[in-house]
């Protein structure tokens, strides 16, 4: 899994059911995602929302679905290393990400 994935939250106000399904979360995040078209962004659609849905249900879900809250209707833009990402969830992804790796 790469790191691309804390962008493609961005936009996610639609359903919250995780299925994959029109709508959901993670489709409606990642399409957000897809469009800002970022060098080190997910490779497609399906991907973004496989792994969105993922980290939903993974150890650290509790933090993963607080970066989903502070994205919801959130734009995505690219960073300076190609990476997608929505500024205005910084302190939510880095509680993320501190959890992912154990801290």
């Amino acid at each position: 899994m790469r790191w691309w994935w804390l962008g493609l939250v961005a936009l996610g106000c639609g359903g919250s059911d995780g299925t994959g399904e029109t709508g959901s979360i993670c489709v409606t995040g990642c399409t957000g995602t897809m469009a800002a078209a970022c060098d080190n962004g997910p490779p497609d659609q399906a991907t973004c929302v496989s792994d969105c849905e993922d980290l939903r249900v993974g150890t650290c879900g509790a933090a993963y679905e607080d970066v989903l809250d502070c994205s919801a209707g959130e734009t995505v833009t690219c960073d300076a290393n190609g990476i997608p990402t929505v500024t205005a969830c910084e302190a939510e992804f880095l509680d993320f990400t501190d959890c992912l790796s154990g801290t």
